[in-house]
């Protein structure tokens, strides 16, 4: 991972984790796991000092040894169990027994595990499991830990506890779960709380993330309903509000990290950035593995004008955008493009890359020239470039006209 990568980690943790309070080392774990992945092996449920808006925990003030001077609520440890499968003894006895044996001995827990939703899903029974913890205070503004919260869904046909426990503060919202072996079944618990569902992003004409909600609907304390497979990735979002949804299993989805490969083409170059701009990033999905290299190219047109190329994946599609002013311009949505080939604006030339490859180009009928790297600014009458890799025979790209 370059510096590079890091704003694009922090913005992709506030949009998928913006509602949970992060441990103090989050970032440095990010670092070492890779690019936008996050695995939340224990989160905490936590309380503020205020009554949460919609009433999901009441406050508890502080006391001078750290501690809450109450025991906070919540709906997920005090309201009696809801759905179809709360009256099922042997299934709830089930449920927190599978919950005792993943949590094990690794956290000193308060009570008894409550069952807050059992119910009947096309992947199985699913149940939502939280338990009390000693509190404790954890944060200047007054934030309290006191409990541990997940899902428990089916495997082989018996409940099983995963990793998908969930920190929550008073200003989360309600905890979605994707059940099944290929994540097709979306439960997403009631917390008081309206949540839209989305099945899909798109990118509008300037390559901004553009989707499309409907309202889920709540029976018996939850919405159950069978959405695309998400094996590869995760195309859903949720939203409840203006604030995005959290997936309590979203750590289950695994990816090689994919550094950004970062070129400098001299001159002085911008920090111009897409990732820092609104609207360019999926603000109420969840990070998805990039299946193609991600591109930043910087560096300066030979007069001394600024550029940056730029390219964000999302699963296999990639974006294209470029800079010569601080406002990105969309060169194109392609599916995993084998090489990047981008005519500036302001007629400043061409940005050319192949990862690993030779690159020469040549105006009209000219010798080749050769270039250093595997990016490469061409001038503006360039009509074709050559790309080798490694004994491989030269392939020769003829730029449009």
């Amino acid at each position: 991972m370059t510096d590079l990568d890091v704003p694009r980690v922090r913005d992709a943790l506030d949009r998928a984790t913006g509602h949970l309070d992060a441990p103090p080392d989050l970032l440095d774990r990010v670092r070492a796991g890779g690019r936008r992945r996050v695995v939340r092996r224990r989160t905490l449920l936590g309380a503020g000092l205020a009554v949460a808006a919609g009433g999901s925990v009441a406050g508890a003030r502080l006391l001078r040894n750290g501690g809450p001077e109450v025991m906070p609520v919540s709906n997920r440890l005090d309201r009696p169990t809801r759905g179809d499968l709360a009256g099922d003894e042997d299934y709830l006895r089930r449920v927190r027994a599978a919950w005792r044996q993943h949590n094990g001995d690794e956290l000193r827990f308060v009570g008894e595990p409550h069952v807050t939703w059992a119910g009947r899903t096309p992947a199985g029974p699913v149940a939502l499991v939280a338990q009390r913890l000693p509190p404790r205070v954890v944060s200047p503004v007054g934030q309290v830990e006191f409990g541990l919260t997940g899902f428990v869904g089916t495997v082989d046909g018996r409940p099983a506890a995963g990793v998908t426990e969930q920190m929550l503060t008073e200003a989360a919202n309600s905890p979605a779960f994707l059940a099944g072996p290929r994540r097709d079944v979306l439960v997403v618990v009631d917390d008081d709380r309206p949540v839209s569902y989305s099945s899909a992003v798109r990118w509008d004409d300037q390559g901004r993330a553009v989707r499309t909600f409907r309202p889920l609907a709540f029976t018996n304390g939850a919405s159950v309903s069978t959405v695309p497979a998400q094996s590869d990735g995760l195309s859903i979002g949720l939203r409840s509000g203006d604030e995005g949804v959290g997936l309590i299993n979203m750590g289950e989805v695994r990816w090689t990290p994919m550094p950004t490969l970062v070129r400098t083409l001299g001159g002085a170059s911008s920090d111009w950035d897409v990732v820092a701009m609104d609207g360019y990033e999926d603000r109420y999905g969840y990070p998805t593995p990039p299946l193609v290299r991600e591109w930043r190219i910087a560096g300066a047109s030979p007069d001394g004008r600024p550029f940056v190329v730029q390219t964000l994946v999302t699963g296999r599609t990639v974006r294209t955008f470029a800079f010569v002013t601080p406002q990105p311009v969309l060169i194109g949505v392609a599916e995993s493009p084998k090489r990047l080939e981008v005519r500036l604006p302001a007629g400043l030339g061409w940005v050319v890359a192949e990862e690993g490859a030779s690159i020469a180009y040549r105006v009209g009928a000219g010798d080749w020239i050769p270039v250093t790297g595997d990016a490469a600014l061409l001038p503006p009458a360039a009509t074709q470039w050559r790309v080798t890799r490694g004994g491989a025979r030269p392939a020769v790209v003829r730029l449009p006209d």
